[in-house]
Parts: C-alpha cells; sequence; structure tokens
C-alpha cells in the first residue's frame, strides 16, 4: 500500500497541467436584439416587437459575444487557477464576411490582453485559426500579420528565439522548462483545403519551410534519444519528445461524410513526418472542428502509433454543413507525465448556455475524464484504437461519445452514412483509409495506405505484381524497347533515328515545332507510322531547353480550361497540345487515318510532352477521330493535367492507358492535390533503378498510395525523371536510343 500511495505521489508530483481553449470566434457585433439567421447582428431594420431577445451570453445559431468569451476565461481562471501550460490553438474572427485585416488583429488583441491578464505568470502558446485572416482561409508566406502580432502582441510568449520562423509562416517552437520536451506549435492553415493564396506559395510542396522545420525538430529528438541511450551517466540536455499542436489537424469531420481539411497531398505529407519519427511524437492537440473527438493515427501496417485530439470551442455556433449543428462552450485540461510526454488523461468542462443565459451564474462544470467516462487504463493509441471498436457494438457507449461531441447540445444517435463517417474519421487520420472505409461501409480497414515503399512492403508490392499483371496489357518490354524510343525520338532534331529504334520500318511523317506559351520556348510533336506494325504514331515533346521546374510552375499558376469531354485541365497544356495539333498534325493524322483506315494509333510522350499526349489520346477520341478502343496511350513521368471528371472522362474513354514512373519522380506529383488536379489510371510504377528484368508494380484507381502518390516530399527527386530504364535520356537520345 506504502508503495502504491508513493507511486501515486511520484505520478502526481511529475505530471503537467495543460489547459486548452480554443475557436473563441469573438464577435462584437453580437446584440440582444441581433437576428440569430443573420449572425445575430442587429439589422437596420427594426425586429418584430414580439419577437424574444437572444440570451446575454449568446445563441446557438451565432458567434461568441464579448461577455461570453470573458465568462469561459474567468471559469478557466478559477477552476485551473495554475496550470503548467496554455495551448491557445485560433480562431478568434466570427463566421462574417467582409472583414478586413484591421478587424482581425483588433478580435486577436482583445483576446490577448483577456488570457494574458488572466494568466499573467503563465506560458501561453498562441496559434492562428483559419478566420483570423484576411480574407479568411487564405494564409500565405511572410504575411503582414505575422510581423504585427508578433511586434505587438506576441513577441513575449513566441521568444526573439523563433522570430525569423514566425516571420515566415507563423509557426515556432517551445522547449517546456525543466523537460525533455519540445512543443510545435504549427501554422497548418497553409494547408487548408479552402486557402485561395495557395497558388502563392514559394515552394508548394512546403510552404513557409515548414514541413522542413518539423523534419528537423524529429530528427533532432531521434538523435537525443540516441545518445542518451549512448551516454553511461546523466542524460544530454536535448529534447527527444516533440509534440504538436495547431489549428486544424489531420484527417476528416466526423459529423459529415467525406469532408476533409488539409489537401490531400499536405494531410499525406503531414502524416508521413509523423511516421517516420514516431517513437519521437508526443502528444498530438488541435482545435479547428469545434467538436469534441480524436482521430487515430496509424502507420503503414494500420498499427496505432499516435492520436490526434480535437477539443471542441467556445463558440456555439451553428455550423450548416450536414450532420453538424453547435455546441455548449467548452474548455479543456491535460493532465501529461512530464517525463514520457505522454497524456495521462484530460478533463472537458463545459458550460450550459441556455442555463447561462437563464441566471447569468452558471458555473462550468466537469463534462467528462476522458479515462473516467470510458474505464480506460490508459490513453495510449491502441486503447483509443480498441475504444472505437466499442463504439461500433455499443449504442449506449457510441452514444455518450455523441454527447459529448457536442458537449450536450442536440444529442442524437446519428444513422447511416453519418455514424459511418463518425467511425471512419475516428479510425483513421488518413485520406485513403478513411474514403475507403466510406465507401465500403467497413471500418476495420488497416492496411491500405503505405506511406514508404519499405522492405516490409516488397512481398505486398511484389505479390500486387504477379496478381495484376496478369489483367494488365502493359508490358516491360514494350514500354522499354518499343514505346520509349518513341517518346524520346521527340527530343531528337532528327526522330527518324530513334523511331527505326522502337519501330524498325517506321517513318516518319513529320515533326512540328512551335512557339509555347513559356518565354523562348519550343513544344513540338511529330507524326510517324509503321506498315509491319501497322500503326500511327503521335508523340509530344512540352519544351526544348526548358529545366523541370519551370515546367511545373507553369502548370501550378496557370489557369484551367474546360476539357470537350467534361472537366478541367490544365489551360498551359491544352494550348501547347491545340497549337501542335493545329500546326499540321491534324492534317498529318487526318491523312494517315485515310491511307491506313484499320491502323492503331500509339500516343506518347514524356513530362510536359507526356500530358500534351493524354490531352491528345482523350482530345481526338472525344471528337470521334477514332475509337478509343484503337488508342494506345503510354506516357513517362506525366504530372497531372486536369481534374477529376476529366481523369475519370479519360479513364472510360482509353481502355489502354498506362503511366511509367520511375521510382520517386518528382513531376508525376505536380499540380498538387490543391490545385484540383488528378492523375488519370493506370500507374505503372517502377520502384527501382528500371534496370531489365526490374519488377514493376500496376498501380490501382487514380491516385494510389501504394505506388509513387504515397511518396513522402522528401523521397521526390528531379534526377529520376530524366534516369528512365537505368540511363539518362540525354544519353539514350545520342546513342540512337540503343541501350549500351
Amino acid at each position: 500500500m506504502k508503495i502504491l500511495l508513493f507511486f501515486l505521489l511520484f505520478s502526481s508530483i511529475f505530471s503537467l497541467k495543460v489547459l486548452q481553449v480554443t475557436d473563441f470566434h469573438l464577435d462584437i457585433d453580437y446584440s440582444i436584439n441581433g437576428d440569430p439567421k443573420a449572425m445575430c447582428h442587429q439589422a437596420k431594420k427594426t425586429r418584430d416587437s414580439d419577437a424574444n431577445q437572444l440570451g446575454t451570453f449568446g445563441d446557438y445559431m451565432c458567434d461568441a459575444p464579448e461577455l461570453l468569451v470573458n465568462y469561459v476565461v474567468s471559469e478557466a481562471q478559477r477552476l485551473v487557477p495554475n496550470p503548467d501550460l496554455i495551448l491557445w490553438t485560433g480562431d478568434n474572427t466570427p463566421h462574417i464576411e467582409g472583414y478586413d485585416m484591421d478587424y482581425v488583429l483588433n478580435g486577436i488583441t482583445k483576446t490577448t490582453k483577456l488570457l494574458f491578464t488572466a494568466f499573467p505568470n503563465v506560458p501561453i502558446l498562441p496559434t492562428f485559426g483559419n478566420h483570423d485572416y484576411s480574407p479568411s482561409n487564405d494564409f500565405v508566406e511572410e504575411s503582414s500579420l505575422y510581423k504585427k502580432t508578433y511586434d505587438t502582441l506576441w513577441s513575449e510568449k513566441v521568444g526573439a528565439e523563433n522570430r525569423d520562423r514566425f516571420l515566415k509562416g507563423g509557426y515556432y517552437q517551445y522547449r517546456i522548462p525543466k523537460t525533455k520536451q519540445l512543443v510545435l506549435v504549427l501554422n497548418t492553415n497553409l494547408y487548408y483545403v479552402y486557402n485561395q493564396a495557395a497558388g502563392n506559395f514559394s515552394n508548394p510542396f512546403d510552404p513557409a519551410e515548414q514541413f522542413n522545420y518539423m523534419e528537423a525538430a524529429l530528427s533532432a529528438a531521434k538523435s537525443c534519444t540516441s545518445m542518451r541511450k549512448n551516454q553511461r551517466f546523466g542524460d544530454a540536455d536535448c529534447a527527444n519528445i516533440v509534440h504538436i499542436v495547431a489549428h486544424i489537424g489531420p484527417g476528416a469531420f466526423e459529423r459529415t461524410p467525406n469532408i476533409t481539411w488539409m489537401t490531400p497531398y499536405y494531410n499525406n505529407q503531414f502524416l508521413a513526418i509523423l511516421e517516420k519519427y514516431s517513437s519521437n511524437v508526443g502528444w498530438m492537440i488541435f482545435g479547428h472542428h469545434h467538436t469534441d473527438t480524436f482521430h487515430v493515427v496509424r502507420d503503414y501496417t494500420g498499427a496505432p502509433f499516435n492520436v490526434a485530439w480535437m477539443a471542441p470551442a467556445v463558440t456555439p455556433w451553428f455550423s450548416t454543413l450536414d450532420g453538424a449543428g453547435s455546441n455548449n462552450p467548452t474548455f479543456r485540461v491535460y493532465q501529461t507525465d512530464d517525463n514520457t510526454g505522454e497524456i495521462l488523461d484530460f478533463t472537458t468542462y463545459s458550460l450550459d448556455l441556455e442555463k447561462l443565459n437563464a441566471n447569468g451564474n452558471e458555473s462550468a462544470k466537469v463534462e467528462y475524464s476522458m479515462k473516467d467516462a470510458y474505464s480506460l487504463q490508459s490513453l495510449h493509441p491502441q486503447s483509443i484504437s480498441d475504444l472505437v471498436d466499442q463504439f461500433e457494438k455499443s449504442d449506449e457507449l457510441f452514444l455518450k461519445y455523441i454527447t459529448y461531441n457536442s458537449a450536450g447540445w442536440g444529442v442524437k444517435l446519428p444513422e447511416g452514412k453519418f455514424k459511418q463517417a463518425q467511425l471512419c474519421s475516428l479510425r483513421f487520420a488518413d485520406y485513403e483509409r478513411y474514403f475507403r472505409c466510406m465507401e465500403t461501409d467497413q471500418s476495420t480497414i488497416t492496411t491500405t495506405t503505405k506511406t514508404y515503399f519499405t522492405t516490409k512492403q516488397w512481398t505486398y508490392a511484389f505479390l500486387l505484381f504477379f496478381i495484376s499483371t496478369t489483367l494488365c496489357q502493359y508490358s516491360d518490354d514494350f514500354g522499354r524497347n518499343t514505346v520509349w524510343p518513341l517518346a524520346v525520338a521527340t527530343f531528337d532534331k532528327n526522330p527518324q533515328i530513334c523511331i527505326k529504334s522502337g519501330l524498325p520500318d517506321g517513318q516518319l511523317r513529320r515533326k512540328l515545332e512551335m512557339k509555347c506559351d513559356l518565354v523562348n520556348e519550343t513544344c513540338s510533336g511529330y507524326t510517324a507510322f509503321s506498315q509491319a506494325s501497322k500503326v500511327i504514331v503521335l508523340a509530344f515533346r512540352g519544351s526544348e531547353g526548358t529545366e523541370v521546374p519551370m515546367e511545373v510552375l507553369s502548370v501550378l499558376f496557370e489557369k484551367q480550361a474546360q476539357f470537350p469531354g467534361g472537366g478541367l485541365v490544365a489551360e498551359f497544356f491544352y494550348r501547347a497540345f491545340l497549337g501542335i495539333w493545329n500546326a499540321g498534325m491534324k492534317d498529318d493524322f487526318l491523312t494517315l487515318r485515310q491511307q491506313f483506315p484499320d491502323y492503331q494509333v500509339w500516343i506518347t510522350g514524356h513530362s510536359l510532352g507526356a500530358a500534351m499526349a493524354t490531352l491528345a489520346a482523350g482530345f481526338i477520341t472525344q471528337n470521334g477521330y477514332v475509337s478509343g478502343t484503337e488508342i494506345k496511350l503510354i506516357t513517362y513521368g506525366e504530372p497531372r493535367n486536369g481534374d477529376a471528371t476529366y481523369a475519370s472522362r479519360i479513364n472510360d474513354m482509353l481502355p489502354f492507358a498506362y503511366r511509367v514512373v520511375h521510382d520517386n519522380d518528382i513531376v508525376p506529383q505536380i499540380p498538387l492535390d490543391l490545385e484540383n488536379y488528378e492523375h488519370h489510371r493506370t500507374e505503372i510504377w517502377y520502384p527501382n533503378a528500371m534496370a531489365v528484368g526490374d519488377p514493376f508494380v500496376v498501380c490501382r484507381g487514380n491516385e494510389d498510395r501504394n505506388c509513387s502518390a504515397g511518396l513522402p516530399l522528401l523521397k521526390w527527386n528531379t534526377g529520376a525523371h530524366t534516369l528512365y530504364f537505368n540511363i539518362d535520356i540525354g544519353k539514350y537520345q545520342r546513342n540512337g536510343c540503343i541501350y549500351s
């Protein structure tokens, strides 16, 4: 008994108390005479005299008046007077339109002064929310907002050592005193799916270099762990646990089916970094949802390695998303182990807004303790994963979660897709497994997403290769020795040499060139035919002298155009194709078709030329020049070139369409998902050197995360783009498209 008491005392001494407040959404224009259908703002027209006044402390339809925000903070101060740390996870501005940056700064200033006055001696870590900007959601790099908040409000809390990073991207780090723990306070609003300013990022793969910052901190933590293991005496003065705090977390919104916050690329990359350093990641705490929920974060095998916790909001605002709604005002207190960094338990406090409006002096009450409410021994990821399994089996237990989910507002057990959305969101933080869970109506999927192609995954890929190639029309010999020389021929002033390497009797009809939209650049293509193989060849090259990054950037920043078959495509690609088509390719093609009406049509290209090739295949099929069954489309290093509707149309029209990708080639990753682009199927992925005999993977769907789409940013490589079939493209072309 004495030993037990000792350990209980030891635990209580060496734990940290962390207070979280989130999503104030302070609305200084809230009025008790306001219109609940207009954010409780008072209209110019006088309200009906018979209309009831709104609550002094707020209304479930609207954002929080200043009185409510003050009251919640005072209750937090009363119930948690001396926290070790405060996490303030953003969104201080109301859900209104048309405000400017001064309005944003005014709201942040009010909430800053309120919190800093209430807790003058407590470290407070402020975070931006997606509404803390003008226009809302559109966060950029090096914004004036970062400088103004740092200079006038947060410099002491953020710290001089973090100034440069904060001014660059609104993120920073904090070392918890007397511990080996570091907190990364991130600006994940940069990754928001509704961020319309994303096209202005200097590096869209890593806005404000925040991913690199995460990776560096976690890599240092991993090295710290190694240093300690190798030291005989004492501990190194370094942090081996890194906590993640931000406004927007990974994963899907649990109350509405198929709603996600980060773009697919950013969500995948965020999780990939966490998985890579999973043993050094501590707690992960977010806001944004306004609801009380979590996502189990899993590795490539499906094993849970962490949990992303989302705390409910202070604002009671009613979300119009299907299945969403309002919530009662809340705040949360975590008890964390100052040695391991684990969350031992947390307690959520809530205020009954209806009662508070009625009596004006309602105390915040303990809504629940996570461990006590669900009889948990710990909050370890596996325990939380098991808890979700229990939710699925027990309506009584699931209803308890649903009650906490909205802090007691409008409690109703969800059914059908809405129940499924809850369970899938709770189970999976990655989109691949979440959407598969939603599509299949199964919640036991744990092994569909693989962030890295590792030794453990090779068995899976190898089996997939043997199974899928029995249904696949692509062969390595055809892609390597026949079509690849035809694609490389576009790089030569005399394409005939490489054409004959792929088709010994092949005849060049004409090479076509035109100025592209790129300054002083030439796009090209050619038509050819082979009587022995009975084929007509159309091949494309995007530019003569431009390096890959310029091609990439042109896609990211150009507008989209309507494709004849449906959907949107990159206007730059489309104009380049039409330029070549109308410069003589159309005439040559029609002449060859008239001369050889029963010949197949092979279409190919590399890089930007690959995008033009796909557009060509879709265009001539859609316009009735040939049937899609007469076309063989094989491209190499193809970037995304249209939206999901366009990709679906290509899939429907072209049964023989293959995108060959060399390992970690960077170009197929571009444009990012955030730009409303999606690949067509079918990717042929070589996760190797592409030497003779190397196996390939026939990937599933448009964006198979088991293939190149699942590779993290740090694995991408520009060198792989010019090294196909184990030889540099330039060298191969100079050798007459002969391997030597």
